[in-house]
């Protein structure tokens, strides 16, 4: 499998399918983090090893969260499923804010009512 570096200062470790959580992600830059992210799961699908890849994307925990960008967390700027103490220490799926900063995405509806009608509306 075909190492890739990020940077020509080489300042983090190459990912790899084998790379550790904190050698992955403990990046200062989100963006840069997000990035190696994208590398670790285009390697793991190279490498056959999609089942890693749906693993660590299932966003069921997350599901209509205002801060879930894909399978990214927009508040934690880490995937979704990487809870920074359980993951990284122990290997165990999570949420990346653990639940503290799950909302609900709110969405906006658009009622047409007939005259006379109002929002309380009657029941059929």
């Amino acid at each position: 499998m075909k190492n890739i570096h990020l940077d020509e200062k080489n300042e983090h470790k190459t990912v790899t399918l084998e790379i550790g959580w904190l050698d992955l992600l403990d990046v200062k830059d989100p963006a840069i983090c997000r990035q190696r992210w994208e590398i670790w799961k285009q390697i793991a699908i190279a490498a056959k090893e999609k089942c890693l890849v749906d693993f660590w994307t299932d966003i069921s925990a997350c599901a209509e969260c205002k801060h879930l960008d894909g399978d990214w967390c927009k508040k934690a700027k880490l995937p979704c499923t990487v809870t920074p103490l359980l993951t990284i220490r122990h290997g165990m799926i999570g949420m990346a804010c653990m639940g503290m900063y799950y909302e609900r995405l709110q969405r906006e509806f658009d009622f047409e009512f007939e005259e006379g009608e109002h929002a309380s509306g009657k029941c059929s």
